[in-house]
């Protein structure tokens, strides 16, 4: 299938709002995970991403959003010095973890902080394209988070040169039936096509 690849701004930010809260919702409360997101709390959330960072989107010819990415400072994320287990030890993801676990200088390092495709533009490159649309797969270090349940998504980015840092993570989230479930996630890691630290 077809689409384009557009960067937001400020400009374009609200014409696109109301199609990446839609398929925002539609993408995370597919199984397994079946996320509740309220309109209010992603409205709030993606003009975030376009304020501290990057925001793009995937358009359809009939000029729906099938896909979005948004990038971020790691240190303005929810992330940054939130707790975290490696080696079996709890961890704090701060700058002195990073440079002394890994050699990772946190000043210039992405986070992506969301990446999504509606289920008929998967396997077409979409995200790809979306990652390179906001410079996430230059030689910047990159980091990003995501569900131990979602292997296809584990997969894309694998294939992209992230790799796993053996740290994890249990973020909570509001089902569709309304319970709070934990969701076991891992940290990713790109400084190049070669980094790797098995």
């Amino acid at each position: 299938m077809q689409y384009k690849v557009e960067v937001v701004n400020s400009s374009t930010f609200p014409e696109r709002l109301s199609s990446l809260i839609e398929i925002y919702q539609n993408i995370f409360a597919e199984p397994p995970e079946f996320q509740q997101w309220s309109n209010s709390d992603l409205e709030q959330i993606l003009s975030s991403y376009l304020k501290m960072g990057k925001l793009a989107v995937a358009i359809a010819p009939d000029h729906q959003v099938v896909g979005f990415c948004a990038s971020i400072p790691f240190k303005g994320s929810k992330l940054w010095k939130s707790s975290a287990l490696f080696s079996n030890n709890s961890v704090s993801l701060s700058a002195d973890f990073f440079q002394e676990c890994f050699q990772i200088d946190v000043e210039n390092l992405d986070y992506i902080a969301d990446l999504g495709v509606v289920k008929a533009f998967r396997h077409q490159g979409v995200g790809t394209q979306l990652m390179k649309a906001i410079s996430a797969l230059k030689e910047q270090p990159t980091l990003l988070r995501v569900s131990v349940c979602r292997p296809e998504a584990y997969a894309l980015y694998y294939k992209l040169g992230f790799r796993d840092m053996g740290v994890k993570q249990w973020a909570e989230y509001r089902r569709i039936d309304g319970t709070i479930k934990p969701s076991e996630k891992i940290l990713m890691f790109r400084f190049s096509a070669g980094t790797d630290f098995s």
